[in-house]
């Protein structure tokens, strides 16, 4: 208005023209049509839309077609073997357990309050007083298992009967030193403990029932190096069955080495 003769006149509106329609924003735009997906997206989408039936029956056709094989794991010599006829050492140790309290005369027992179950051998006392775990019977059947192992019963020359002689296949503890020893002895109840002393050795090595929070410890119940307790098994014949170094087994008084003249 008032710019090149115009005055805003109604006269005046063919020579200004029509007002443009209002701009639409760009998502309105697009609103209403689909982008083209890129070809590696369509090519996608068509893999999923093929239906997993069909992929199963061609599966099913090859494999009767002899286009599958399957891979066997060759077995060795001793699992070609029946159940019954192998050793009872080398079998499952439910299989074992049914097969000694079954065949050889093994039985089960009511434990204590700790352990439900005792795991008893042929040919032991009639009195559980005189029970030792370990010689006459097993708290667990891993150690039932263990013990199995170690004397190789096969269920035809062993059994497991207190009436045979077993040796056992590990050496003995008073031929041992060192870590060997020491992982047998804690087999049996031996427990290590870092020292409260700082005088002493870093390490103590305590008895089977010995009160390891004590202090101090009585001296009788632990030892303060592995060369002492190699000497203590030797000196008291400690075999892991029958003598284990517990503090309330009892000793014969060691003799007294003779002095030189």
């Amino acid at each position: 208005v008032g710019w090149q003769g115009r005055t805003g006149h109604v006269s005046e509106q063919m020579l200004m023209g029509r007002a443009r329609a209002p701009r639409k924003s760009q998502g309105s735009a697009q609103k209403g049509r689909r982008r083209k997906a890129p070809e590696r997206l369509a090519d996608k989408a068509q893999e999923k839309k093929k239906p997993k039936k069909i992929e199963k029956a061609k599966a099913r056709a090859a494999a009767k077609r002899g286009a599958v094989t399957a891979v066997v794991k060759r077995r060795a010599s001793d699992d070609g073997v029946s159940p019954s006829l192998k050793p009872l050492y080398k079998l499952p140790l439910q299989a074992m357990w049914q097969r000694l309290r079954a065949d050889h005369g093994w039985r089960d027992a009511r434990g204590d309050n700790l352990r439900p179950w005792f795991y008893v051998r042929p040919g032991v006392s009639e009195k559980r007083s005189e029970w030792r775990e370990g010689r006459d019977y097993f708290a667990t059947q891993e150690d039932l298992r263990a013990w199995c192992v170690d004397h190789r019963i096969d269920g035809v020359e062993r059994s497991g009967s207190l009436n045979e002689v077993l040796e056992s296949s590990k050496p003995k503890l008073v031929d041992l030193r060192g870590a060997d020893l020491w992982q047998r002895l804690r087999e049996v109840g031996w427990i290590k403990r870092a020292s409260t002393d700082a005088s002493k050795p870093p390490w103590r090595f305590f008895r089977p029932g010995a009160d390891v929070l004590e202090v101090p410890p009585t001296r009788d119940h632990f030892f303060c190096s592995l060369e002492d307790v190699a000497d203590f098994v030797v000196s008291r014949a400690i075999d892991g069955v029958e003598r284990k170094g517990h503090v309330d087994e009892v000793y014969e008084a060691a003799k007294p080495r003779k002095r030189g003249r």
